[in-house]
């Protein structure tokens, strides 16, 4: 069974010995599905039949499965242990002689034992007080939690990870959930595992439950992982928020914030006069989900917002936006939100949105005293356009615990809105030390390059830290984001007594700490990174299909990180050696880069054209290079089992563009030329194209053109009489696909094009005004290149006379008149006009009107009148 799929092995894994008995379990001969004449009728009995399915469920000594019957924890252990051991999860080698829980003796069943030494050791089951209390019932909460911490060890991703943001999720009794188990359970309401309005956590789980709840977790698949919505919260700055947390290593040029990496986000006005938001930045919330984007200049109107090529923490692609976003102009007064004190001696005060200008700052004492603004010893600051928040060093001639009233009259944001009130004021107080100095407090190794430093108190910044002598660089002494007296320091491989000195540290009053120096005896991490789980999963991108390798710890992969392999694969009942030298090692990498446990290999690129054989049952015992721990430590040997599918064919993302736009062969017709073969059905679609002014009736596509490159053209056809007026438009073209591709157009905008009206001109009425003569008038002035025949034909009684039936149109010129006399053949007589004339248009008419529209002649003709 580890020969399959990642999520066939999840499920075959954890019904391959789950019996959800509280007996031993019994291993079953048959693959046949097992009958449980109980479950008939029950809710759960698809899901207990999808597990019974693969032939490792026993069910009861009478051959019942007794879906109601409460499942206990030992139970649980076991299931979850089997569903461990067979994705890979390692036993640990000491769990006959280590005892993992008070309440499970050595002396237990060594099954029992192996799985409770795994499932503590891997925080899946951590118990209560030392114990695993394994005859007590599950509780609902509970088993969302371990199902959670199970996902997560035995796939690399926990539910909630997988679930991203739950914060449209509602569940009516979740005030009755520990606070601390909330997360989880709202993650599976999330993706289905659960579905109820309320989910009673402190009910008990039927085995029958758990069935449903485990088949669920085994299928449980992230929602998409998306842009949720783009909306600007001011002038200057938009908020996209996304369904998973994002990879800011994808995102950003420094992997943290700031500048976006090339092809990632982009903001681009569509308006006929450029709004343009100029240099962005950007910084990613703490859970990754929401990206606040800064622009040079405020935004309004309508932008083309793109963002691509992003992943998410769980290193699935996130789909690309390509949307196009009204923003409306910023009219909301700024505001002053908050005073913070980092120090004794400063103040920063943060405004409720970026500002272009602190308009006349003014400072005084509480008596009236003018203090220096910006000068000498007064209070001192800087301050950039763009910027939210302003630090205020309050000088000498502040006395200490005086507060200064800073006013700020005629400040504005960076779309010139004036803060509100105006004036505004705010005070500033300065501190006075309060002549404790800080101390350091403990040492502490973390990692095997990695301890954290303790004080007694907050800093106003990074201490100086020294290893052996050597000085740490500022960028690898890092505040601890939970404790803000501690900073976390990475340094080369720790090993044995060493001394750290800590020095330039001052507390928030102004205090200076003295320099220490300690002598930290370190731990060198000797033990081997060891391979704990591996899958086939196919790239969400590429849909190429990888080996995954998740190690029990982070690895370091440098110089030339690859990874060799020995063994067998088995198809159609053969088997083929693979021996030393038919592979040849391949160069690995991490999955994501925020994952350093999880690194990935090619499948196609590894096994090579003689050994990638599809549908083959594989063996290996692979080996690594530079692939280390952090103490330089190289990975270990490990032997892997998986099934190699097939790689699947990485969608299209081909975007294709409006290469010309142009008028068409008349004026009811715009060419439209892309720079690509378009897929015909968005290309004919009339909703894509958008021209002011006129209705859209249909799309004609022209054979693609194939030379240096490929064209193709796409005839817009506007729906006669509707375009009512001469000039240039506004054309919006969207929603086209390159032929193939996935992937829609980047919207095309412009309002260069002329286009002239296509209302055609009509007869309004035909009078016979002398016996060979007709006078046409015309709903507006019409032009006519020369006398001529070809432009009507005479019908007596509706047949045409061989002797009268030529009609001569008179010339008429330009600007033209609404009026035009026509001479017929012969004098038209009584009886003839008895029988009815009519005049009716040939092929070859061309009376226009002077946006060279053509006369419009019903079918039926024209009927003279006298």
């Amino acid at each position: 069974m580890a020969n399959q799929p990642k999520k066939y092995k999840k499920f075959v894994a954890t019904a391959a010995t789950a019996t959800l008995v509280a007996s031993a379990i019994v291993p079953v001969a048959s693959a046949a599905t097992p009958s449980f004449p109980d479950i008939a009728g029950n809710d759960h009995a698809s899901a207990i039949e999808a597990i019974a399915a693969l032939g490792y469920i026993s069910g009861k000594a009478d051959g019942t499965f007794a879906p109601n019957e409460q499942v206990t924890r030992s139970q649980v252990v076991y299931i979850l242990g089997n569903w461990a051991v067979d994705a890979g999860l390692k036993v640990p080698a000491d769990y006959k002689t280590v005892q993992r829980f008070k309440d499970v003796p050595l002396t237990a069943d060594d099954k029992f034992l192996q799985f409770t030494a795994l499932l503590k050791d891997y925080g899946i089951f951590n118990g209560s007080n030392g114990n695993l209390n394994g005859g007590d019932k599950f509780q609902r909460q509970h088993m969302a939690v371990v199902l959670n911490s199970a996902n997560k060890a035995i796939t690399g991703t926990s539910l909630v990870d997988l679930a991203g943001d739950t914060s449209d999720v509602t569940i009516g009794d979740l005030d009755k959930v520990v606070a601390d188990y909330r997360d989880d359970v709202l993650a599976l309401k999330k993706l289905g595992i659960t579905s109820p309005a309320n989910f009673n956590p402190s009910g008990i789980v039927t085995r029958g439950q758990f069935a449903t709840f485990l088949n669920a977790t085994i299928n449980a698949e992230a929602p998409e992982a998306k842009v949720a919505s783009v909306n600007a919260i001011n002038a200057t700055q938009v908020v996209v928020k996304f369904t998973q947390a994002v990879d800011p290593a994808t995102l950003f040029a420094n992997d943290v914030n700031g500048a976006f990496e090339a092809n990632t986000v982009s903001l681009t006005s569509i308006e006929a006069t450029p709004v343009v938001p100029g240099t962005i930045a950007g910084e990613l919330s703490a859970d990754g989900k929401t990206l606040t984007i800064t622009t040079q200049y405020p935004v309004e109107k309508r932008y083309n917002v793109v963002v691509e090529n992003l992943s998410t923490t769980a290193g699935k692609a996130l789909n690309k936006y390509d949307e196009v976003v009204s923003f409306t102009a910023d009219k909301t007064a700024p505001s002053i939100v908050s005073t913070v004190k980092p120090t004794a001696g400063t103040v920063t005060v943060k405004f409720s949105e970026p500002m272009k200008s602190l308009g006349t700052v003014s400072f005084k004492l509480a008596d009236g005293t003018v203090v220096a603004d910006n000068s000498g010893n007064g209070v001192l600051y800087t301050f950039n356009a763009g910027d939210q928040e302003v630090t205020f060093t309050l000088g000498s001639d502040v006395p200490a615990n005086a507060t200064v009233t800073a006013q700020f009259i005629g400040a504005q944001d960076q779309n010139g809105n004036l803060l509100s009130p105006n004036p505004a004021t705010t005070s500033l107080l300065k501190g006075a030390a309060d002549g404790v100095a800080p101390t350091v407090t403990s040492i502490a190794q973390t990692g095997a390059t990695t301890f954290a430093v303790k004080f007694s108190e907050e800093l106003t910044g990074k201490p100086t830290i020294t290893v052996a002598g050597s000085p740490v660089a500022a960028a690898n002494v890092v505040q601890d984001k939970n404790d803000k007296t501690k900073y976390n320091v990475t340094a080369g491989v720790l090993d044995g007594a060493t001394t750290i000195a800590v020095s330039s540290f001052t507390d928030l009053s102004g205090v200076a700490g003295t320099t220490t120096s300690r002598v930290v005896t370190f731990v060198k991490d000797a033990a081997a990174p060891k391979v704990v789980s591996s899958a086939v999963v196919a790239d969400s991108t590429t849909k190429v299909e990888y080996l995954e390798l998740t190690f029990d710890k982070d690895v370091v992969i440098t110089g030339t990180p690859t990874v060799d392999g020995v063994g067998s694969f088995v198809k159609d009942y053969v088997t083929t050696s693979i021996e030393t030298n038919n592979l040849s090692a391949t160069a690995v990498d991490y999955k994501v880069s925020t994952n350093k446990k999880v690194i990935r290999v090619q499948l196609d690129t590894f096994l090579g054209t003689t050994f990638d054989v599809e549908g083959a049952a594989y063996n290996l015992t692979l080996s690594f290079a530079d692939v280390k721990s952090a103490a330089s430590v190289l990975a270990e040997d490990v032997v892997v089992k998986f099934t190699r599918g097939k790689d699947g064919v990485a969608a299209n993302t081909d975007v294709v563009t409006v290469s010309n736009i142009a008028k068409g062969s008349d004026n009811s017709k715009v060419a439209v030329t892309f720079d690509k073969a378009v897929d015909g059905a968005s290309a004919t679609n009339p909703a894509n194209y958008k021209i002011d002014g006129a209705i859209v009736e249909s799309v004609t596509l022209q054979p693609a053109v194939t030379g240096a490159t490929t064209t193709q053209v796409a005839i817009v056809n506007l729906k006669a009489n509707s375009n009512g007026f001469t000039g240039t438009r506004n054309i919006n073209i969207s929603g086209v696909k390159a032929l193939g591709s996935s992937k829609v157009m980047t919207p095309f905008f412009t309002n260069t094009l002329e286009l002239a009206e296509n209302v055609l001109p009509t007869v309004t009425s035909a009078k016979l005004t002398e016996t060979n003569k007709v006078t046409l008038t015309f709903s507006e002035a019409v032009v006519n290149a020369a006398q001529s025949t070809n432009d009507f034909e005479l019908y007596i009684g509706g047949v045409k006379v061989a002797t009268n039936d030529e009609v001569t149109t008179a010339l008429q010129a330009a600007p033209g008149s609404t009026t035009l006399v026509l001479t017929l053949e012969d004098d038209i007589t009584a009886s003839d006009i008895s029988k009815g004339l009519v005049l009716k248009a040939v092929s070859t008419i061309d009376i226009q009107d002077s946006a060279t529209n053509v006369l419009s002649v019903p079918t039926a003709g024209i009927t003279v009148t006298q």
